[in-house]
């Protein structure tokens, strides 16, 4: 109960009271001589008391009221701050979820980049594996074909070697056939030469390439050569190419003197 209702009723008990009086003067009032009222033998007054302002009451009543108020507002503050709390640790939790998600969208990155790396070495493994399989085959193939050719080479070889034999004595004998022995030839003299022929036996050239230590011997080979003119060599072109385009002779006649 506040200041203005201690004031309301009294004021109102007044205000009625005046009322009254008014309506009384107007209902006696008329256009007869004056007449003044006969004064009643008594006039009873009413002593309106004014209410005592109590200010403790209403201090207190004023403090409970900003106590209430200030329990509002912390009861407010206190609301909105754990609302504010709840949605940071909302928040919080939806980074962590968030975080935990990447990481494991990361390792799930990362062991598929390992599974694909160890997928490619393994394939890189099972190339290089094959290509060196391949590689051993191909040297293997290689090697048999270089010893097929090389049996081959041996054969010819000692096929050519056959035919060479066959024609060094008849070139040789040939050669003594156009020598002149000069006095100054002994036993033992041996000139070497080297004798350029074209197909057919024909003598291109004769250079002397070791000599005997006898001029007279060694030009007397020479000589011996060149008056033969040509040679006996083979028809097979492969083997005159091969062997007797170009030869080595060793000219040492064996009926010498001592």
């Amino acid at each position: 109960m506040n200041l203005q209702s201690e004031y309301f009723l009294p004021v109102v008990l007044s205000i009625v009271f005046h009322a009254m009086v008014g309506v009384l003067l107007f209902a006696s009032w008329d256009n007869s001589p004056l007449v003044m009222p006969t004064p009643p033998k008594y006039v009873q007054a009413v002593v309106i008391e004014k209410p005592k302002i109590d200010k403790e009451k209403i201090e207190k009543k004023r403090q409970e009221a900003l106590k209430k108020k200030r329990q509002q507002r912390e009861e407010k503050a206190k609301k909105e701050r754990q609302k504010h709390e709840a949605k940071l640790k909302k928040e919080r939790e939806a980074l962590v979820l968030k975080k935990k998600l990447e990481e494991k969208k990361r390792k799930e990155m990362e062991q598929k980049e390992k599974e694909r790396k160890a997928k490619e070495d393994q394939e890189k493994l099972k190339r290089q594996e094959e290509e060196l399989k391949r590689q051993e085959l191909l040297e293997e193939v290689e090697m048999l074909r270089q010893m097929e050719a090389q049996e081959q080479r041996e054969h010819q070889n000692k096929a050519d070697q056959s035919v060479i034999d066959q024609y060094r004595l008849p070139i040789k004998q040939k050669i003594e056939q156009y020598w002149s022995r000069p006095p100054s030839a002994r036993m033992g003299m041996r000139a070497t030469l080297d004798i350029r022929l074209i197909p057919g036996g024909e003598v291109v050239s004769v250079s002397l390439v070791k000599s005997s230590g006898n001029a007279a011997f060694d030009q007397s080979a020479v000589t011996a050569v060149q008056r033969a003119k040509t040679l006996p060599t083979p028809s097979d072109p492969r083997v005159f190419d091969r062997h007797f385009r170009t030869i080595t002779l060793v000219f040492d006649p064996k009926d010498l003197l001592k």
